[in-house]
């Protein structure tokens, strides 16, 4: 890959990268590269014909999201685990944008709708004027309208904050918060 992407310099400049690719075929796939520096584990990967490294893609051509959702679900509820938990805190989040103009008074219809579509970003820069999380952009009212192509704001709608799903992403927010933060001592 050093030939396509100076992966090393990406790293030196931004750390983690979060990306996707939009009309990759197979459609639906999911892929990730990683870096690995240990000697064992890259004896390892090296057995493994993953390549010498130190970077490494890993892909899957499916990505199941219905099975795995309920997969996580079941796991938190009947074992206690979390398998998608932010121990470093929120980093990024996929926030709702408006697929055409839309008036105040208009609901929005969540993912897979006719109203908004989401982009990620990174979390930080959201302090000034936070976005409507995707999560959330489903049966919440817009006050003001947007323009197509706009980042919607969580100001932009009307919800009601005990909402189960307003509720329990605060509560996650909250949570990764307390663990992200450093200890001294």
């Amino acid at each position: 890959m050093p030939d396509l992407f100076d992966l090393e310099a990406l790293r030196n400049e931004h750390g983690a990268v979060v990306d996707y690719v939009l009309g990759a075929e197979p459609n639906g796939g999911v892929f990730a590269v990683g870096y690995c520096d240990h000697p064992y584990q890259r004896r390892m990967m090296a057995y493994y014909k993953m390549g010498p490294g130190p970077y490494y893609v890993f892909y899957r051509p499916y990505h199941l999201c219905h099975v795995e959702a309920m997969d996580a679900i079941a796991a938190a509820y009947l074992d206690g685990r979390c398998l998608l938990q932010p121990r470093a805190g929120f980093r990024t989040d996929v926030y709702a944008y408006a697929k055409r103009d839309l008036q105040a008074g208009e609901v929005l219809d969540g993912i897979g709708g006719y109203t908004c579509y989401g982009l990620i970003e990174n979390v930080a820069e959201q302090a000034a004027a936070p976005g409507l999380p995707m999560c959330l952009a489903e049966d919440v009212t817009l006050k003001r309208p947007v323009r197509k192509d706009d980042k919607i704001l969580l100001a932009d709608v009307a919800y009601d904050a005990s909402r189960l799903d307003f509720d329990l992403y605060h509560r996650a927010q909250a949570a990764a918060e307390t663990r992200a933060a450093p200890t001294s001592g």
